[in-house]
């Protein structure tokens, strides 16, 4: 955070244009006001206190604070009802010329099964459904060819591995209505889809 001078900004108007030039400048850390202290136990813990009451996030963030809440209870479900696999988090998949991206994979002798977790409770939705329909065509190669799981050591992936789909359900008629497209889209390369309140089903299922 930076810290303005106070009394180098006396008697200076600080018009929109200037506040959105130093917003820029600093990378959108501006402080216009005098420093005050925040009581904590720890930085990390002062700075969870601050975000809330500082800091504004893109509607269309596709990381929203239920996206997480979602992966966390996601994690949280295979850890309980699969606890002979293997967890892994945040993966790539190759498959052809095509890269995806998943929250996670259970791997055993090979790989189980792959998930990715989605978020229709959004304000602007048309990214979130144009990402989810370029995911679900990438995925067509990897149900045409099979593929592998980059990392240290490469594992192969069958073509008919089961994809599985979290998703926070939607509020609006809007985020229905991109939930819908979605669902066309994951239907067409055999992805089974659940609400978040079924979580503990997907991760039981096999």
């Amino acid at each position: 955070m930076v810290a303005a001078n106070t009394d180098a900004l006396a008697g200076i108007v600080m018009s929109q244009g200037t506040i959105n030039s130093l917003r820029g400048f600093h990378n959108n850390a501006v402080q216009l006001s005098a420093p005050l202290p925040v009581v904590a136990e720890s930085a990390e813990a002062a700075i969870e206190v601050l975000y809330d009451r500082l800091v504004i996030e893109p509607a269309h963030s596709p990381r929203s604070t239920s996206h997480s809440r979602a992966v966390r209870t996601l994690g949280e479900a295979y850890g309980q009802l699969r606890p002979t696999l293997s967890l892994c988090k945040r993966v790539k998949v190759r498959a052809g010329r095509q890269s995806l991206d998943f929250d996670f994979a259970l791997k055993g002798n090979r790989i189980e099964e792959l998930s990715r977790v989605w978020s229709f409770d959004l304000k602007d939705m048309d990214p979130q459904v144009e990402k989810v329909q370029a995911w679900g065509f990438r995925l067509q190669e990897l149900r045409e060819g099979g593929g592998e799981l980059a990392g240290e050591h490469h594992l192969t992936i069958e073509q008919d591995v089961p994809v599985k789909v979290l998703y926070v359900p939607p509020k609006t008629a809007a985020q229905r209505e991109s939930l819908d497209l979605a669902q066309d889209a994951w239907k067409k390369i055999d992805a089974k889809a659940y609400p978040l309140d079924q979580a503990r089903e997907l991760a039981r299922s096999a």
